[in-house]
């Protein structure tokens, strides 16, 4: 998918990529760092969160030149 910025309602920001979309709301994939038992440091792991259009203030598309 796309990837996008996005800013919650409580004012956190976001940056992920754009899974699925319906009249209902939004997924969202995001790396976060979790702790995972038996590793010594936290490790990223992709996580869906699911986005109703009434929770968010904006989404922005990314655009990257590589």
């Amino acid at each position: 998918g796309y990837d996008v910025e996005l800013l919650t309602k409580e004012g956190k920001k976001m940056e992920g990529s754009l899974k699925s979309a319906d009249e209902n709301g939004f997924v969202v994939i995001v790396e976060e760092k979790q702790r995972i038992e038996g590793k010594k440091r936290p490790q990223k792991v992709e996580v869906e969160k699911h986005f109703t259009y009434d929770d968010v203030k904006w989404v922005k598309n990314i655009i990257d030149f590589k």
